[in-house]
């Protein structure tokens, strides 16, 4: 008679998401430079930085693509902090 370690199977599974999160935070960080077209007031197009984000958001489910998102958005903030505020 065999058992089987489930709790093992979950935090590989944690791991391999927080794995493939970091990576798609890279790949977004990477193709935010490839600018197509920058706009005169401010802001740019980027190459498919998002379609990263979104791609962990559509495997693993809107939790973990929310957290992706944020942690995106918090690291392209200390990157290149761009705060507009109402005079």
């Amino acid at each position: 008679m065999t058992t089987v370690n489930t709790t093992r199977g979950t935090s590989m599974s944690a791991v391999k998401k927080l794995v493939f999160s970091a990576a798609a935070i890279a790949l977004a960080t990477v193709t935010s430079y490839i600018k197509l077209w920058e706009m005169p007031m401010g802001g740019s197009i980027t190459l498919m930085s998002m379609l990263f984000i979104c791609l962990i958001g559509y495997w693993f489910g809107p939790k973990y693509g929310l957290l992706t998102g944020i942690a995106y958005g918090l690291l392209q903030f200390f990157i290149d902090p761009y705060i507009l505020s109402i005079p």
